[in-house]
């Protein structure tokens, strides 16, 4: 494995300073809310004239000096992606995408500016749909430039700066199939270890489920780190894997976090290295069960965005 080399290529105060430049936050000046209503504006003509113009933009706002030095350093994406297939990757686009990546290290990964680059060159060699905005700026929340404006910085590699770490694991499309394709390797890999029978197939799975990667994620980022040592999310996996998360009655987010809750209440006053695995499974196991007296905490809506 050769990891991806990128170094001095972008400048990530460069990037920084563009995304601060085109969404509105609390407290900003009345001269600033209208330069960032003209680059908005700008953004959206950009995206109009379509692919080439997107690139050559992204670049400059990235303080790319030599496009083809970018082009040679950022991977390939295995095929052309659709308007649908961005909206939901199928499992098996995910995977061909992680692999196609797998030369990307897990800080490159966690950086929005570096996913921005590699969009860039994608975007400009015509691996999305020739209607930029179908892809990156509209969807659900789309009303107006505002809205598509952060949709595009999220679908483009994350909004830190508003959503903090998790942006880049759930708000990018590939990004978050690349970190979710690496969780459920780590998954099946210490599930094996400990004599539990997990495919990485099954647990990338899991990880596909509406509600699952979100609150993993999120949780892990904003809650419980705990939650990010891959022993406790693979008895996490793993017991999701074995059960369907409408059993019950409880809503599946009210399932999930209460998983979660249960196997993270064992790090309350032990490392959870020093706890068995079959401790940590019968506690998520436990959780599963107990879901429907469960409050569900909503982190899209304490996020404000």
């Amino acid at each position: 494995m050769s990891p991806i080399q990128v170094g001095g290529i972008y400048s990530r105060d460069r990037f920084d300073d563009w995304q601060k430049s085109l969404i509105y936050e609390k407290g900003l000046a009345a001269s600033d809310q209208l330069v960032a209503a003209i680059n908005q504006q700008q953004l959206e003509t950009v995206v109009e004239a379509g692919p080439r113009r997107v690139r050559e933009y992204l670049l400059e706002r990235l303080g790319v000096v030599d496009r083809r030095q970018a082009e040679d350093a950022v991977p390939r994406l295995p095929n052309p992606l659709t308007v649908a297939e961005m909206q939901k990757l199928p499992v098996h686009a995910e995977r061909e995408i992680a692999m196609s990546l797998k030369d990307i290290t897990p800080v490159q990964a966690a950086d929005p500016a570096f996913w921005t680059l590699c969009h860039a060159i994608w975007i400009g060699n015509w691996m999305f749909d020739a209607d930029v905005a179908a892809v990156f700026m509209e969807g659900g929340r789309a009303g107006n430039s505002e809205q598509r404006t952060r949709n595009f910085l999220r679908r483009l590699g994350g909004l830190h700066r508003v959503r903090g770490s998790v942006s880049v694991l759930t708000d990018c499309p590939i990004s978050a199939a690349w970190w979710r394709y690496r969780t459920a390797v780590a998954a099946s890999r210490q599930a094996s270890e400990h004599g539990t029978v997990l495919s990485v197939v099954e647990a990338h799975q899991v990880l596909q489920r509406s509600q699952v990667w979100e609150n993993l994620a999120g949780w892990s980022v904003k809650r419980v780190t705990s939650l990010n040592a891959p022993y406790a999310k693979a008895a996490v996996i793993s017991v999701l894997a074995r059960h369907d998360l409408t059993t019950n009655g409880a809503k599946p987010q009210q399932q999930i976090q209460s998983v979660m809750r249960s196997v993270a209440q064992l790090g309350h006053t032990h490392s959870l290295f020093g706890i068995e695995w079959q401790q940590l499974v019968h506690a998520a196991e436990g959780g599963l069960a107990k879901a429907g007296s469960s409050s569900v905490i909503d982190d899209d809506e304490e996020s404000g965005d």
